[in-house]
């Protein structure tokens, strides 16, 4: 008897501090419940995400809606939407690179009557998971070997790296960009290098060739042997300055460099098939070598 008594107490306790959740199965998140204030976006941005609660009961219902990235709370915002009404609810959140899946969550609902909160039992608590892929963007003073993104996208090698470098862990793209920037650093120091010493060659060559001879060669009454002879012996002291060949060769070949240099990707197209050029002539060595009766 005792024990019945005991029992009919603890529930009518427990249902005084814990009432009975009432099912609304029309309240809840809409479908196509999540928006954002722009899109696309990449690291480091803050962007508004947005869902809508909908109440179509008769009574107003309250709440909490938590916003999720990857399952980690990004913000909680509370509502309140009167029957028949639809509330937009929304958090500021500052992007993080990767894969990103984004939802939104009632994490309590509840009506307000006389005072006392009674729960909700919702049908559709949870928005549809969206999943984003964000690049990640490489900001200047993140190492001293790493340019800014900018410079590096002015270049061809990196035009093509960057897009899949960018989806990357950090562990793995920050050595391959390393590598990058360092041969972008190479390739442009060596094209200063040669620019500077093509624009020398110029110089110099400018200097050697014979100047117009228009002057030289005006008639100003030349009558003697020995003014003629001073005449072409002038002429010809000018056309011996001129340079050899293998200047203008030099020349040439400094500006056929110049333009290999200047092309990343065509540089390193032709060291490539140096390198397996210079393997299979090894390799054919190697078998001569080993089956000296095969040749």
């Amino acid at each position: 008897m005792y024990t019945i008594k005991i029992l009919c107490l603890g529930l009518f306790f427990a249902f005084a501090v814990f009432p009975l959740s009432t099912v609304m199965a029309d309240v809840g998140i809409i479908e196509n419940n999540l928006w954002y204030s722009h899109f696309p976006f990449s690291e480091g941005e803050t962007v508004t995400l947005y869902t809508g609660v909908w109440n179509g009961g008769k009574e107003r219902a309250r709440g909490e809606v938590a916003f999720l990235a990857n399952g980690v709370e990004v913000g909680r915002v509370p509502f309140a939407v009167n029957g028949g009404e639809l509330t937009e609810v929304s958090t500021r959140w500052v992007s993080k690179s990767g894969s990103q899946s984004l939802k939104a969550k009632i994490v309590e609902a509840y009506l307000a009557r006389d005072g006392q909160k009674e729960a909700l039992a919702l049908t559709n608590k949870e928005s549809d998971a969206q999943v984003v892929l964000i690049e990640r963007v490489i900001h200047q003073d993140k190492k001293d070997n790493l340019k800014p993104i900018v410079a590096l996208a002015s270049t061809t090698l990196a035009t093509a790296v960057l897009p899949v470098v960018s989806r990357l862990p950090e562990s793995v793209s920050d050595p391959v960009l390393a590598m990058v920037y360092a041969f972008d650093d190479m390739a442009e120091a060596k094209t200063k290098s040669l620019t500077d010493e093509k624009n020398n060659l110029k110089t110099e060559l400018k200097k050697s060739t014979p100047e117009n001879n228009r002057e030289q060669s005006e008639d100003k009454g030349i009558t003697s042997l020995e003014d003629v002879k001073e005449y072409f012996g002038s002429s010809l002291a000018a056309t011996a300055g001129l340079k050899d060949p293998f200047t203008y060769a030099k020349y040439i070949g400094v500006a056929i460099l110049l333009f290999f240099v200047s092309k990343p990707i065509l540089l390193a197209l032709v060291f490539s098939i140096l390198a397996i050029v210079l393997a299979r002539s090894v390799l054919r060595i190697a078998r001569k070598r080993r089956y000296p009766h095969l040749t």
